[in-house]
């Protein structure tokens, strides 16, 4: 009796589909950490100038 020969035809296409899902996932998570350090750097910019603002009023009024 013959044995059956298995091919693997297709399985680098999946596999190759597979690593793009599992890269697209870590990109996406990277650039919405990004994004999120981005946007918290950006409110304590505005609230460190409005406390300076502040700070200089005072000075001002010694």
């Amino acid at each position: 009796m013959k044995l059956r020969e298995t091919t693997k035809k297709g399985s680098l296409l999946i596999e190759g589909v597979i690593a793009l899902i599992i890269i697209s996932g870590y990109v996406t998570n990277s650039l919405s950490m990004w994004h999120r350090w981005n946007a918290e750097m950006k409110d304590n910019q505005i609230e460190l100038n409005y406390e300076r603002k502040i700070l200089n009023e005072i000075r001002q009024k010694l």
